[in-house]
């Protein structure tokens, strides 16, 4: 949704130019911020694309999306303060929710990149 909002908002800057109307006038900072927050939330949106599958066994890709999202949760660049704070939450709760599955000794076989 976020990454709609963002094409969207270029969409309707380049229409307000050829209509010679106003610009939407988004603060660069605002911008940087939803693709920061897009970057952020793009490892929750895949893990619920892949574990929301109708037409295969989802049950077995539990433990590898939690372990993915575990190790994505720390590679993210930020740039502006906001988005910096939201990046610390989030690792703070995914290292508070998800870590147990990540160093649980029932899964020693998962080896995830």
């Amino acid at each position: 949704m976020i990454e709609k909002v963002i094409h969207q908002a270029e969409q309707l800057e380049i229409a307000a130019l050829k209509l010679k109307r106003p610009a939407l006038n988004i603060a660069a900072e605002d911008q940087v911020l939803l693709e920061e927050v897009s970057e952020m939330l793009k490892p929750f949106q895949e893990a619920t694309t892949t574990l929301s599958g109708a037409k295969y066994p989802t049950a077995s890709l539990i433990v590898p999306t939690v372990i993915v999202i575990c190790r994505a949760g720390g590679k993210i660049e930020v740039k502006c303060e906001p988005g910096s704070k939201m990046n610390d939450y989030l690792l703070s709760q995914i290292s508070t929710r998800l870590s147990s599955f990540e160093n649980d000794l029932h899964f020693p076989h998962v080896n995830i990149p």
